[in-house]
């Protein structure tokens, strides 16, 4: 846990040893002890409340630098907000690494687009009626239509997708809700800097089947049937994001996947363990990465806690999320 790393560190600079191991036979020592056992507990909690999705990670030997942005899939238009802290460390950062896909000027663009449309979609050319009755996806049709007002030949376009790919293109669809990684990827090609894809296709395959298999075609009639508690559900999420709740964040995406150690491992393990592979061939003296918050945070293999393993000294950056929260201060002191 990132709070462990800083309490260690911090005790590596106080002489905390000497209070925490003295002669028990006194009933002073006793008392001292659990002073110190308490304090321990304080920093800890300080830390944790202090959690955000924006990192800085520096190596052991101070050679190299990475900052790392935990995105979210999907936010309500009229809550997104970004300061400038995105786009100044992009512009302090030799290369840019990004979980969404970004089609390289010496790839075939649209060959590699094609493919990608394809491991997001149901196999054969089917689409979502192929596999619900035709009472459930009229209901579905009438769902998304109601709330996203969605026409019906867009409609029949995204139904080509997996469930879970299928109700987040819905919602980007009439600018209801912000793609946070797209728009972050806009800001980075108007740069000169190297973007990289962190993501090969045969992972991403692995990963959308594993999707696939959690949300079947019939996780979106259940969301219809208690959409009361699915939209409670939503809202704690984001607002756990937009709050920088991290704890609260690891135990809904681990209460989602963590049920299905194999899903799990595609659409988070393997992918990450890669990813720090990617890093450490192409990376610069300072690199951006930006990726699902769940990539930073779930483990054993998030990409916080892979870094950490490495030597890497972690601490987290202020950034105002929330375009109804009250403003942060500028972090103009972050130097790399």
């Amino acid at each position: 846990m990132i709070s462990e790393v800083k309490i260690n560190s911090i005790f590596r600079s106080f002489p905390v040893r000497r209070f925490l191991m003295p002669d028990l036979s006194s009933r002073k020592a006793i008392l001292c002890n659990l002073r110190c056992m308490l304090l321990c507990c304080l920093i800890g909690f300080g830390l944790h409340a202090r959690a955000q999705v924006l990192y800085k990670a520096v190596s052991a030997h101070a050679d190299t630098t990475i900052f790392l942005f935990g995105t979210y899939s999907y936010i309500p238009a009229d809550r997104f907000f970004l300061d400038n802290t995105i786009d100044s460390l992009m512009d302090r950062s030799e290369a840019i690494f990004t979980q969404t896909y970004y089609a390289e000027k010496s790839a075939r663009p649209m060959v590699v687009a094609r493919a990608h449309i394809r491991a997001m979609s149901y196999p054969d050319g089917k689409r979502l009626s192929d596999f619900l009755s035709q009472e459930d996806a009229r209901r579905v049709y009438d769902y998304y239509h109601k709330k996203y007002r969605i026409s019906r030949s867009l409609y029949r376009q995204l139904s080509y997708y997996i469930p879970v790919v299928m109700h987040q293109q819905i919602a980007y669809a009439n600018d209801y809700c912000v793609k946070m990684d797209r728009e972050i990827l806009k800001m980075a090609t108007r740069k000169t800097i190297p973007i990289y894809n962190l993501d090969l296709l045969p992972r991403l395959n692995a990963a959308y089947q594993a999707m696939a298999a959690i949300y079947p075609p019939s996780w979106l009639v259940e969301r219809i049937d208690r959409e009361e508690e699915e939209n409670q559900s939503a809202a704690e999420q984001l607002n756990a994001y937009l709050a920088q709740d991290t704890a609260a964040l690891r135990q809904s995406y681990q209460s989602r996947w963590g049920k299905d150690p194999g899903a799990f491992n595609q659409i988070i393990s393997r992918r990450n363990r890669y990813w720090i592979q990617e890093l450490e061939q192409k990376g610069g003296r300072i690199n951006f990465l930006f990726a699902g918050i769940a990539h930073l945070l779930l483990e054993p293999d998030g990409l916080l806690l892979q870094l950490q393993q490495r030597g890497y000294q972690i601490e987290a950056i202020p950034i105002r999320l929330d375009a109804k929260s009250a403003p942060r201060p500028a972090p103009s002191a972050i130097t790399p």
